[in-house]
């Protein structure tokens, strides 16, 4: 057998032509491993760390390496011109950013940031980096879930649209951009967007697996 039992968290396995078998390990020391392998009996005793944090890998049949790189758990926003030349936004770093949406008059961005348990959606001001925060911590008694998609603007400017909520219970909340009350939901479904004018939903329900799009008046 290739594996033991206690090597559950392997993944990612691809034999290379220098006899070694390469793999990524998912649980302690996670990365890009590398052991000895002769086709016939493998020793995980004898396995080698060659990069931490690697996610997945290919290795060509000339032993070259391309990875991916889990390298750090916080990210910044930045402005990317046509040229592909980007300028930092101020502020802090945000931890795991899931969504962004920028306002519609490309004064703020709306930013879902956290982990699964602690997620957040804040709006954060592109000229000065300040942050507002939006929603609170994704408790169990809030209907915030970190499963929800990127943010989207009503028309306006002055409040947010997002699906949140489990894979069969994804509704679409509504909060006003500068946290000022407390949102609420509008209707059940797993995508939406605000009609130019502001007055029509246009969103997705889920019919079995199927995807519907309904539309609804915005009172």
């Amino acid at each position: 057998t290739l594996l033991t039992p206690s090597s559950d968290d392997i993944a990612g396995i691809q034999s290379v032509t220098a006899g070694y078998l390469l793999f990524t390990r998912t649980g302690v020391n996670a990365g890009l491993w590398a052991v000895p392998f002769d086709g016939t009996s493998l020793d995980l005793t004898k396995a080698t760390l060659v990069q931490a944090g690697v996610t997945t890998f290919s290795a060509a049949p000339d032993g070259t390496l391309a990875f991916s790189q889990r390298t750090t758990d916080r990210g910044s926003i930045v402005w990317v011109d046509r040229d592909g030349r980007t300028t930092p936004v101020p502020g802090p770093p945000l931890p795991r950013i899931r969504g962004l949406a920028i306002a519609p008059d490309g004064r703020s961005a709306a930013v879902v940031t956290g982990s699964e348990s602690s997620a957040v959606l804040l709006v954060r001001d592109l000229q000065t980096g300040a942050d507002t925060r939006v929603t609170i911590d994704g408790r169990a008694d809030t209907p915030f879930r970190a499963e929800m998609a990127a943010p989207t603007w009503f028309p306006s400017g002055d409040r947010l649209l997002f699906v949140s909520g489990g894979v069969e219970s994804r509704r679409l909340f509504v909060y006003r951009a500068d946290g000022s009350s407390e949102g609420h939901d509008i209707a059940e479904g797993v995508a939406g967007v605000v009609s130019p004018d502001g007055s029509t939903l246009v969103f997705v329900v889920d019919d079995r697996g199927r995807g519907r799009l309904r539309r609804a008046a915005i009172r």
